[in-house]
């Protein structure tokens, strides 16, 4: 069995999610958890609907497709900075 030529070795740094990773996980858990855990308490309507089967049906599919859409972009950015343009400039 061979190696693999990406080990770093024992002595490498730990590294940490950036604070864009740690904001989107952060609004992923408030938009998963909250309206579940607090249905009870969060009695009003939008839509003509009460706020927690709204958020469980449209409001967080939206997230979730906002949230993938800023990573996306985020991780577009390098590709996007380093692109030349069609005359090769």
């Amino acid at each position: 069995m061979q190696p693999h030529d990406d080990d770093q070795g024992d002595d490498s740094a730990p590294t940490f999610p950036s604070p864009l990773t740690l904001a989107l996980t952060a609004a992923w858990a408030l938009v998963t958890f909250v309206p579940p855990l607090f249905a009870h308490e969060l009695r009003f309507e939008v839509f003509g609907l009460p706020f927690a089967l709204w958020v469980a049906a449209q409001g967080a599919p939206i997230v979730y497709l906002l949230l993938v859409w800023v990573c996306e972009r985020r991780a577009d950015r390098p590709q996007r900075m380093h692109a030349t343009d069609p005359d090769g400039h």
